[in-house]
């Protein structure tokens, strides 16, 4: 007997079928299928209650459904994705500079993919990890990290001389590239459905709020040193309203958020703007609203420029 899951994944594995959706991540195809789902809902209902599919289903149990399924769906690529990154793809040796004693590497990867794992589990924290998701997959921070290194201005200087970092290139990537794990870990105290400390019209998070939200964290993530904690959650506060953030949450703010719509693979016509420097420039223009770091997008602009990125 064919039952309502069943036939929930099918529909769902064929809106995922979109050759246009072949470049995504599992995330981004995900929030692609939900906005679809939201958008046409009204519009498929009378297809989607008829006998075939969820007969005397309403329109919210129907969306329910498919939510269930499309969750499930996204899980059996991301989890395995995300293990990979926390086991194989992120070094933790940069610890060390941090004040940790002996390192316990396996306890560190089995508490960070425990914790991942039951963020996951929340659907705003589904969203705001997609632009990590895909900015770690694609490499952005130690695409962007090298040659601010080479150019040794505003960024390596923040780096190494405002936040103090004294490690290798390799090992700031590892800490911008945890902390955009950790950044959506701001929501785990908010009420399902609520943006509690959070501007509706802004995607920065009251500062207040990110207090409490670290202080819990300290005690849940006992083997991840205090700065790597205090640099994820502070990337959801604005540099506009706060000079002092860490140069490592400035730029996790920054590469989170290009990640969402982030395409490697889209192809350029002749003569025209790169994607990166395209979203850098407009990221500029908006700098204030998203509480970036200008003269840090500055500096990556002109490095996607150089480089014909």
């Amino acid at each position: 007997m064919v039952t309502e899951n069943d036939k929930a994944k099918q529909f769902i594995l064929k809106l995922l079928a979109n050759p246009t959706l072949s470049d995504l991540t599992a995330l981004q195809r995900e929030e692609q299928i939900i906005q679809f789902l939201h958008m046409n809902g009204n519009k498929l209902y009378p297809t989607l209650s008829s006998p075939a599919f969820f007969p005397g289903r309403s329109l919210p149990e129907v969306n329910n459904i498919l939510l269930t399924s499309l969750f499930q769906i996204t899980d059996s690529f991301l989890v395995p994705e995300m293990r990979t990154i926390i086991y194989e793809k992120l070094n933790y040796s940069f610890f060390s500079f941090l004040g940790a004693g002996n390192l316990n590497e396996e306890g560190i990867r089995f508490q960070l993919f425990k914790f991942v794992e039951k963020m996951i589990k929340r659907p705003v924290i589904r969203r705001t990890l997609t632009g990590p998701h895909r900015a770690i997959t694609a490499g952005l921070v130690g695409k962007y990290l090298t040659p601010a290194f080479d150019r040794r201005k505003y960024v390596l200087f923040e780096l190494t001389k405002v936040q103090r970092l004294r490690m290798a290139q390799t090992d700031m990537q590892d800490l911008i590239n945890l902390s955009m794990i950790l950044r959506p870990a701001v929501h785990l105290m908010e009420a399902p459905g609520k943006a509690n400390g959070r501007n509706v019209n802004s995607s920065m998070v009251q500062t207040h709020y990110i207090q409490k939200m670290i202080e819990g964290l300290k005690g849940e993530l006992t083997m991840i040193p205090e700065t790597v904690i205090y640099s994820g959650i502070n990337s959801n506060l604005s540099f506009q309203e706060d000079k002092h953030i860490e140069a490592t949450a400035r730029m996790s703010s920054i590469f989170s958020t290009m990640g969402v719509n982030y395409r490697p693979s889209m192809k350029i016509d002749r003569g025209a703007v790169s994607a990166d420097s395209s979203w850098f420039n407009i990221a500029k223009k908006n700098y204030r609203f998203n509480g970036y770091d200008k003269d840090m997008l500055n500096e990556l602009y002109n490095i996607s420029v150089e480089n014909g990125w």
